[in-house]
């Protein structure tokens, strides 16, 4: 989770889960049916088959699941829930219009760095202390299940 006080004073919270999928710049990511995505080659105009030698792979609905709990947890804040689609050396694949189950965004790192940037946000000292106080509380310690 990021945290953030915008320049109107709106706490935002980003809740990110980071990916790291096969594919690099030549990858573009598609949704094939709900919950289910495919790796295209760009350059091939091809699906790439996976490790159990089809192209599809079906997603968690892990972050639809939190964004249920979190939903409540503290009025007032303006929460964005990201998969958030990492690159390696051979470049970022496209993610554009991609999905995750419970209509999730995906999005580049670089992405996710525009938007939080685009708010523009407050030194993090401003931030309520009452805010962070309910949020300690409501996370489970390092390290435990």
């Amino acid at each position: 989770m990021l945290i953030g006080l915008d320049r109107n004073g709106i706490v935002r919270r980003w809740f990110v889960d980071a990916k790291n999928y096969k594919g690099g710049a030549d990858t573009r990511y598609v949704n094939t049916e709900p919950g289910v995505i495919a790796r295209v080659s760009v350059g091939q105009h091809a699906f790439i088959a996976g490790v159990n030698g089809h192209p599809d792979l079906r997603v968690s609905r892990n972050m639809a699941h939190q964004r249920a709990m979190w939903s409540d947890s503290l009025p007032g804040m303006q929460d964005e829930w990201v998969v958030c689609m990492t690159g390696g050396q051979h470049g970022t694949p496209d993610v554009t219009g991609l999905l995750w189950p419970g209509g999730i965004r995906v999005v580049t790192v670089e992405q996710l760095l525009d938007e939080i940037r685009s708010y523009r946000l407050a030194y993090p000292a401003n931030i309520p202390v009452q805010h962070l106080e309910r949020l300690k509380r409501m996370l489970k310690p390092s390290g435990k299940r």
